[in-house]
């Protein structure tokens, strides 16, 4: 056991734990360049992205939810999943949703809780979409809200990895997301979603509209959203690597000894 002494700055404290550890990883490659960049530890980090539980996430017959939502037939379901935060910038979403609902009959459908939330519903009722947000607060089967959503968004301005994206895709749900972070590294820019500049609002409307008006286009997104998700981030594949790797230390401790 190691202790950390009390004059030790976090950034100290960080590569200290790095530089002591026989294994170091992140959830992204932008994860681990800005650890690198910010500590400058004399380790490699490698990247071992998230994964996703099929078993739990994947598309399940949850038409029930749509009406007790009050979500007609004819609508388009939107939603956002965050800890409301600032940094999620959820106000994006709630401002790009006005110019959605002006062209298509949709609902936003915003899970989750935390600090923003007062200011999220002041800006909702201030931009007259009251009757077409609803705020749903924390979830534990949001696998059913993903399945009755026809497109996710997350807009933040900060993002290690994303992993409410990796899960509506996994529920065969494309995705829009802001260009940082590990959320390009989740998103396959033109085949499981789009890529949007951070609070460029005009941007993330239009491409959610692109999507949302043609079906066929709607219909290649969601099948590579739920491939990929399978393939790429799925939970044997990721869990696989960390055994390699334990394997891989336990070999070298084996040598040392």
């Amino acid at each position: 056991i190691t202790v950390l002494g009390e004059d030790l700055s976090l950034k100290e404290a960080i590569r200290f734990g790095i530089e002591k550890s026989d294994y170091v990883t992140a959830v992204s490659a932008s994860l681990a360049s800005q650890t690198g960049e910010m500590v400058g530890p004399n380790k490699e980090i490698n990247v071992v992205y998230n994964f996703v539980d099929e078993e739990i996430y994947r598309k399940v017959d949850a038409s029930h939810l749509r009406e007790e939502f009050g979500i007609s037939p004819e609508e388009k379901t939107i939603i956002h999943v965050s800890n409301f935060r600032p940094v999620k910038r959820i106000q994006d979403v709630v401002l790009a949703y006005k110019k959605i609902q002006e062209e298509i009959p949709s609902k936003l459908l915003l899970v989750g809780d935390g600090p923003e939330m007062p200011r999220i519903m002041d800006l909702v009722e201030k931009e007259g979409l009251k009757s077409k947000v609803l705020f749903l607060g924390n979830q534990d089967n949001l696998e059913e809200l993903y399945s009755i959503s026809d497109l996710l968004m997350l807009t933040s301005e900060k993002e290690s990895f994303g992993l409410v994206l990796l899960e509506a895709m996994a529920c065969g749900v494309p995705c829009i997301g802001t260009k940082v972070g590990g959320i390009p590294e989740v998103i396959s820019d033109g085949d499981t979603g789009y890529l949007v500049e951070l609070g460029n609002i005009e941007e993330i409307a239009e491409k959610a509209m692109k999507l949302l008006k043609d079906d066929k286009l709607h219909q290649s997104f969601a099948k590579m959203a739920e491939r990929e998700a399978k393939e790429k981030f799925s939970a044997d594949k990721i869990v696989g690597v960390y055994e390699d790797i334990y394997y891989q230390i336990l070999e070298m401790e084996e040598k040392i000894c």
